[in-house]
């Protein structure tokens, strides 16, 4: 008999976490900042951890436009929704020299668009949860884009 209980809890567990795993993702439309320095540049990253194992990173906006050449601009990140999500320490990543980053706090990083000439930069954006139920964890990074022109 015990043996018997052990195989339908098992099952049951099995069963229960594959329903966990199968979770159809909204598809977004992408939409675009335009960032010229006449106003506040920033792009709100949300972090949502509907399962124990896993959080989702979206951004408001997937590309950036800096229209005005030889015009310094700079542009902010800022996390929303999860609570205990905060920037890793190389939050926003540009392998670029044009870019220089650094970060407000452990939920907000700037970087400034020197925009020496055009490019298109692909950055990503470094995230942890630091208390999850199962410790530190990191989130999965997103790889959006900058474009000057």
């Amino acid at each position: 008999m015990p043996m018997r209980t052990f195989f339908i809890a098992l099952a049951a567990a099995l069963l229960l976490t594959s329903c966990a795993i199968i979770q159809p993702r909204v598809q977004k439309a992408a939409k675009k900042l335009e960032c010229d320095g006449s106003r506040d540049c920033t792009v709100v990253v949300t972090v949502a951890c509907p399962r124990y194992f896993e959080c989702d990173l979206s951004v408001d906006y997937d590309v950036i436009v800096v229209p005005e050449p030889k015009r310094q601009v700079d542009i902010r990140w800022k996390i929303a929704g999860e609570r205990q999500a905060e920037f890793a320490d190389n939050g926003i990543v540009l392998d670029d020299p044009s870019f220089e980053c650094r970060a407000e706090g452990k939920d907000a990083f700037v970087c400034r668009d020197k925009h020496p000439d055009f490019g298109v930069f692909k950055y990503a954006i470094n995230l942890t949860v630091k208390d999850s139920p199962f410790g530190p964890r990191g989130v999965q990074s997103l790889d959006p884009w900058i474009v000057n022109h």
